[in-house]
């Protein structure tokens, strides 16, 4: 997805997840990583990553027009936030950018949704503001 979008992308680890430790042996081909098309998203005339002769206004402009709209592309075309079942401990991919149809999905046959997260209202917001 950082190629793709042209963003930073990270992982948060929960303390009883770091502290565990193990060998894995992962197949490569596991993962079958799906590009969105181009009619999927617009891009800018030139590409999405920054560059000179980007101002720093250019560099939020780019951001907030373009990288964030591939980002959630890329997150919708591999399903990366997924419902399985109607789990009420259900749980997503990708907590920001927050991706819209997958809100809604999820939140259509609910009468509440509790958000369980810690200090900042980072899911609580985007939820909020999608609903």
């Amino acid at each position: 997805m950082s190629r793709h979008s042209g963003l930073w992308v990270s992982m948060k680890c929960i303390t009883d997840l770091v502290e565990f430790g193990d060998s894995v042996d992962l197949d490569p081909d596991r993962v079958k990583i799906v590009l969105p098309t181009a009619a999927a998203l617009e891009l800018p005339p030139d590409c999405l990553n920054i560059h000179l002769p980007d101002t720093v206004l250019g560099q939020e402009a780019r951001m907030n027009n373009y990288k964030w709209c591939a980002a959630l592309a890329y997150t919708r075309v591999n399903k990366l936030n997924q419902i399985i079942g109607d789990s009420p401990r259900a749980k997503i991919g990708m907590t920001w950018p927050l991706e819209s149809e997958d809100v809604l999905e999820f939140a259509r046959r609910l009468e509440e949704i509790l958000v369980v997260e810690e200090k900042r209202q980072i899911l609580k917001y985007q939820i909020k503001e999608e609903l």
